[in-house]
């Protein structure tokens, strides 16, 4: 395994704790472990990411509000990277000196960042009357006015 990188098995159990399906202990004894559990979450996120985005982020002491300001911070900031990698896309050519190899690689990391930032859209009622569907539309909509040239 590669360090730094968490397996599905070693993350799963622990996510939880921060969507807060794991609730906090009432008991004394037992709020000790869930602290370290949750400093250690923290602190696992925060390693993560570059050292200046770190430095920027004020302290949480919960996981969830960490990630909850992630999530606010990114989407604020996604708009123009996102614009960037469609226009770098729309423009990308095969040089001359590069291969198809090396073409196909340059286009597959522009699609895979800009899949990674666009916005994944959950069934937030449990019984699909909130239109996830529509979004996913729309989202593939929006996609087709960018890819179409």
């Amino acid at each position: 395994m590669v360090p730094g990188h968490y397996s599905c098995s070693e993350i799963s159990p622990k996510i939880g704790f921060v969507d807060k399906t794991i609730n906090k202990p009432i008991e004394k004894r037992k709020q000790l472990d869930w602290d370290t559990v949750i400093s250690m979450i923290v602190s696992r996120i925060l390693r993560t990411m570059d050292l200046k985005v770190v430095s920027s982020i004020p302290y949480h002491d919960e996981a969830k509000k960490l990630w909850l300001y992630l999530e606010k911070r990114s989407a604020i900031a996604n708009g123009p990277r996102i614009q960037q990698l469609r226009a770098a896309i729309t423009e990308s050519k095969q040089e001359k000196e590069m291969s198809i190899e090396d073409y196909y690689n340059k286009l597959y990391g522009l699609w895979d960042e800009l899949n990674r930032l666009k916005t994944l859209h959950i069934c937030e009622c449990g019984t699909c009357t909130c239109d996830v569907q529509g979004k996913f539309a729309t989202d593939h909509e929006d996609e087709n006015g960018y890819t179409n040239f």
